[in-house]
């Protein structure tokens, strides 16, 4: 009877759904939106970024633009003629570190200034986003209120 119980608690143990993964997801990705790729079948949200949503300003000098719809068009750009991508679960259920040819999608984004890290920065794209802020790369270009404050507001 202890040897019965012992096996189905290491069965449950080893098949429970707390104890499994998320799998690493590779192949041909598709956009959804500037933080979210489908990859294999599956949506996966970009690990340790945020970015503007569809509809969102950013004020240039000589004019607004919608900096949610020009973010996905820079994901768009850097997965375009991606064949295949290697996405590594990350922290967090759906989060996923993606890469094209062992470049970090999500870093790319920031440094293009597409995207902000996250707040408290998980990632480490902080030294990133001050690179673009300074060279006034993407929505550094004019001003812009940060995703999560526009959200909640």
């Amino acid at each position: 009877m202890k040897r019965t119980l012992f096996f189905f608690m290491a069965l449950a143990a080893f098949f429970g759904p707390q104890s499994l993964p998320a799998a690493e997801l590779a192949g041909k990705p598709k956009v959804i939106d500037a933080r979210t790729l489908e990859v294999a079948g599956q949506r996966v949200r970009l690990y340790g970024i945020d970015t503007p949503d569809a509809g969102q300003p950013c004020h240039w000098p000589a004019k607004d633009i919608d900096c949610g719809r020009i973010s996905m068009t820079a994901l768009l750009d850097l997965v375009a003629v991606s064949q295949r991508i290697v996405c590594m679960p990350e922290k967090g259920d759906g989060f996923f570190r993606c890469f094209d040819d062992g470049s970090d999608i999500a870093e790319n984004m920031v440094y293009t200034g597409w995207a902000l890290p996250t707040p408290g920065d998980p990632a480490g794209y902080g030294a990133k986003a001050a690179i673009a802020e300074k060279r006034r790369h993407g929505m550094w270009r004019g001003t812009f209120e940060k995703p999560w404050e526009w959200r909640r507001r």
